[in-house]
């Protein structure tokens, strides 16, 4: 199956993506944290940005924002499409408004195709009382 060899270049978490005519991506405030007073609290709007590799196809890509106790707080699913083995593909997700009950880690899981690409120690945020 195609997607099971379909690999993540990278996840970056940020304010916002920029994409120039060119196809060229600027990343605007790239972070690890996220501060609060308290729990749950709201956090208005970040974005994720991914890049895979594999064969050439269409495919679903699926970013979860799951808590530290398990819990799914948030998700984009959409189409990948990777045109030439040379390329890749570049899928942006914004997340707005997301509430986040708990401080802690929360993984960013990625899915093509139902297969899992990140990893829980690897692809996270933390949330954490200021």
């Amino acid at each position: 199956m195609a997607s099971e060899t379909v690999k993540l270049k990278f996840l970056h978490i940020c304010d916002e993506v920029i994409l120039s005519v060119n196809g060229k991506i600027s990343l605007i405030n790239l972070f690890q944290f996220i501060n609060s007073k308290e729990f749950p609290a709201i956090h208005s709007k970040f974005t994720v940005i991914t890049h895979i590799k594999g064969y050439v196809s269409k495919y679903s890509e699926t970013i979860e924002i799951i808590s530290p106790s398990g819990e799914i707080v948030a998700n984009v699913s959409g189409d990948a499409e990777i045109k030439n083995e040379e390329g890749g593909n570049n899928f942006i997700a914004d997340f707005i408004n997301i509430q986040l009950p708990l401080e802690g880690k929360y993984w960013i899981k990625v899915s093509i195709d139902g297969n899992i690409l990140s990893n829980k120690d690897e692809h996270f945020f933390l949330a954490k009382k200021t």
